[in-house]
């Protein structure tokens, strides 16, 4: 199964705009964010709404060395997650705001935080037991959110013109729900994924028990677009999305077994990383890969005058206990 990508990521479908005209759906000025300076001496606090395009996590160790596939060991550690908070004119919001966290793996010492004047908080999340988990590749997702209600957030837009409305011709971000992305696939996925419930335009209730994708329609403050105000909602819970890579930076080797050669032939990993095939025996390819990445061996070349075949040539890195992959056979008649 393919490894989630270290890059922190949030899952959002951008919204064509592309009508013209028209007064805003969901009276968004009720609900507005002032938009006021960040609170520096003598300023004016910042109690907007949280844009999902300032929505940030970070961790303080996005590869804590918790598992020793080598080894077969695991040493007990931590990571300090972070979320910091602006407004859609990307000015810091400075009034407390609550911030929840899920985790697919481990444990919080505090299942939320509250914001401080610079826009940020913490929690620490630590590791838990390795016979607790079905990890894919060894990775842990976690995931930040503003609130089951979506009162103290909204989906972000680009404001091409500078009039700070969601107009025809900008685009807006649809968010769907959290969610826990347990088979590393950057979408939920029925049945694997783990639902988090919120309210937002598909689901009012947010008690449907069900992952709703994005209504359509962008939900927030501001909006002046012919079409795509939303009616029902002028905010939404904005999140964000991250995962930590339990083996720390250790990278292991894919490589197995030659039988039967006569004269030379190639041999690829993933389409590159070429093997000469000289001589029987071991081999292994040059490029370590790290652990949830996929392998793929395969014949480039073959020798002149046998046929090589790869059997258990494909998998996952590091997906159990051992470290480098040794049991790719190429048997050659």
């Amino acid at each position: 199964m393919l490894i989630k990508s270290l890059l922190i990521s949030v899952t959002t479908a951008l919204l064509a705009a592309s009508l013209s005209g028209c007064g805003g759906g969901a009276d968004g000025s009720d609900i507005a964010s002032e938009l006021k300076t960040p609170n520096t001496s003598g300023a004016q606090e910042n109690d907007g709404l949280i844009s999902q395009k300032n929505f940030l996590i970070e961790f303080s160790e996005v590869a804590p060395a918790f598992l020793d596939l080598a080894a077969n060991t695991t040493t007990s550690t931590t990571s300090d997650v972070t979320v910091s908070i602006a407004d859609n004119n990307n000015h810091v919001i400075t009034v407390p705001k609550t911030i929840f966290f899920e985790t697919e793996w481990g444990s919080f010492d505090k299942s939320s935080c509250e914001t401080d004047s610079t826009g940020s908080c913490t929690v620490t999340w630590r590791t838990g037991k390795i016979n607790d988990t079905s990890l894919i590749g060894f990775r842990n997702t976690i995931v930040a959110y503003s609130s089951k209600s979506g009162e103290t957030g909204q989906e972000s837009f680009f404001d091409a013109n500078g009039n700070g409305l969601f107009n025809d011709g900008e685009t807006a971000t649809d968010l769907d729900e959290p969610f826990i992305d347990r088979d590393d696939s950057f979408s939920f996925t029925t049945g694997i994924d783990k639902v988090i419930d919120t309210i937002n335009g598909v689901d009012p209730t947010g008690a449907d028990g069900k992952h709703n994708g994005g209504d359509g329609f962008y939900n927030g403050p501001n909006c002046s677009h012919s079409s795509l105000c939303s009616t029902t909602r002028g905010v939404s819970t904005v999140w964000a999305s991250g995962s930590l890579q339990l083996t720390g930076t250790d990278t292991f080797t894919v490589g197995g077994t030659i039988t039967g050669l006569v004269g030379t032939g190639t041999l690829l990993n993933n389409g590159g990383d070429a093997f000469a095939m000289v001589a029987n025996g071991s081999f292994t390819f040059a490029t370590p890969l790290k652990p949830g990445q996929t392998y793929n061996v395969t014949v480039s070349t073959q020798p002149a005058t046998v046929t090589c075949l790869v059997t258990n040539g494909s998998g996952t890195l590091g997906s159990q206990l051992g470290g480098n992959t040794t049991t790719v056979v190429v048997t050659c008649n």
